[in-house]
Parts: structure tokens; C-alpha cells; sequence
């Protein structure tokens, strides 16, 4: 799923939801933080995971095995 984030500079960018590894509230910001690397986006974390129609989370867990798909 992609969806268009607001960079810290005011540019839209495009950020594909696989590639999401964390959000991280920054300031006034969100730390978007992604396979690919990191960027500041506008968003809130709130708004950013109800966009990707994620429940918020305080933590989630996986082992090895299953961020790999090999459960």
C-alpha cells in the first residue's frame, strides 16, 4: 500500500507501507523509519497508522523466523 506523507521540508513523498520498519515520534515531527533508510515526515505516528489502517502499538515483537516469513 502507498500513501503521500508531507517531508519535513513541505515536500510530498510517496512511501510504500512494506518498507516500514518504525514511526518514532520526533519533536513536531515523525521519524519515519523504513528498509531503505530514514526520513522526517509532518504526519503524526496516529495518523500515519490509521492511514495504513494499523491499531497503534507501544511495541510489537517478532522472532527472526517470522520477519522473514519462515514460520
Amino acid at each position: 500500500m502507498w500513501i503521500q506523507l508531507t517531508g519535513g521540508d513541505g515536500e510530498k513523498i510517496a512511501f510504500e507501507a512494506k518498507h516500514l520498519v518504525s514511526l518514532k515520534d520526533h519533536g513536531d515531527y515523525t521519524l519515519l523509519v523504513h528498509t531503505h533508510g530514514e526520513v522526517l515526515v509532518r504526519e503524526s505516528r496516529t495518523a500515519i497508522l490509521n492511514a495504513l489502517q494499523l491499531p497503534p502499538t507501544e511495541r510489537m515483537e517478532f522472532s527472526g523466523e517470522q520477519s522473514f516469513g519462515l514460520n
